[in-house]
């Protein structure tokens, strides 16, 4: 759970 929305999170700001 938490490890998926850091995931997201994390691909989502490299992306950014």
């Amino acid at each position: 759970s938490k490890e998926s929305f850091i995931n997201i999170a994390a691909g989502a700001h490299e992306e950014v």
